[in-house]
């Protein structure tokens, strides 16, 4: 092939191959199965998120622009978000205040109508929300804009994604290329933006692959996982939870000062802060004290973690755990 249209497109280095690139309303794009290749990835993307033929989604590399598109297209004066939310979420909200009603929720409050924001499963505390807190939002009208992107190939869905109108998947959440995000919309409105057949081809790869996952992450991960989390002050450790998220709290010693120890000797988790609340200011929206909220440390595990790669991180956790103990002794 001689290729000589570089100014319309120029030639992709990631190995799409040639009917996943081009201009699709030229004559050789249409030629090259461009428009048969976006449909076939599109029935994909709808089949993952039960969409009908006639709902929306777009898919794009900024993933703050998704709560703002959704709180534009929804209609809705009044929205609902909770406190320990994504910051995309938080900032869309109080960018909107003013135009609509802001209600912002702790712990053991609901939503009374409007759009409502939820994760189904918390980023830093792998804490599942109830079917039934969905179920009670739709009892009372509410327009549930559901995020799912720690959930997808971790914990079921059968049944979930009925309840949610809009439906958001923060593609860094999933290794995803460049971060692409989607957000679905389920029989609702949503504005209408350009989804190329290259973002939707990577995308969707991204999201079956994370289904194919799902019985790994509740059998092999969580068995990991409860060995991790051994004789640790595991926070909701009660709690139904996802399976690849552990918080635990390491009293007497600041987080920040254990998370910049395991950096040291490679080993890396978070306490918040960039896309999530830090965890000093968010724990205690949900009852934790502010002194354990500025303990606690958050570790997601993924699909390359196995037993060998777990017991060096419980033995550098707890060497590390142990000399920063010595060092805050009498402070």
């Amino acid at each position: 092939m001689i290729y000589l249209d570089n100014a319309t497109e120029t030639m992709p280095q990631d190995g799409l191959g040639k009917d996943l690139w081009g201009e699709m309303s030229s004559s050789y794009g249409i030629m090259h199965g461009l428009d048969k290749a976006f449909e076939e990835a599109d029935t994909r993307v709808r089949s993952c998120f039960l969409m009908d033929q006639e709902s929306r989604y777009f898919i794009t590399s900024s993933w703050d622009d998704i709560p703002k598109a959704i709180i534009r297209s929804s209609g809705r004066k009044k929205v609902s978000v909770f406190l320990t939310d994504s910051n995309a979420a938080l900032s869309a909200c109080d960018e909107a205040r003013g135009d609509i009603d802001v209600h912002y929720l702790r712990e053991k409050e609901e939503p009374e109508g409007g759009l409502v924001f939820l994760q189904y499963v918390h980023p830093l505390t792998g804490v599942i929300v109830g079917k039934d807190v969905l179920e009670r939002a739709k009892e009372k009208e509410s327009c549930v804009a559901l995020d799912i992107s720690y959930a997808l190939g971790k914990v079921p869905l059968e049944g979930i994604l009925e309840l949610a109108d809009y439906v958001l998947v923060r593609g860094a959440a999933l290794g995803v290329p460049i971060g692409l995000s989607c957000v679905a919309a389920r029989g609702t409105p949503l504005e209408r933006r350009e989804t190329t057949v290259g973002q939707l081809h990577l995308f969707v790869n991204s999201v079956e692959k994370a289904f194919s996952q799902e019985l790994f992450f509740t059998t092999e991960v969580a068995r990991l996982r409860a060995l991790f989390e051994e004789g640790e002050d595991v926070l909701w450790g009660h709690a139904e939870r996802a399976p690849h998220i552990s918080c635990i709290q390491f009293k007497k010693v600041k987080n920040e000062l254990l998370l910049f120890t395991l950096a040291r000797r490679d080993m890396f988790a978070t306490i918040g802060g960039g896309p999530f609340p830090l965890l000093e200011r968010m724990l205690p929206c949900i009852g934790i004290s502010f002194l354990d909220a500025m303990t606690a440390v958050s570790f997601c595990f993924g699909s390359d973690i196995n037993e060998k790669t777990m017991t060096q991180a419980k033995e550098r956790l707890s060497r590390a755990y142990k000399e920063l103990q010595v060092i805050s002794e009498g402070i």
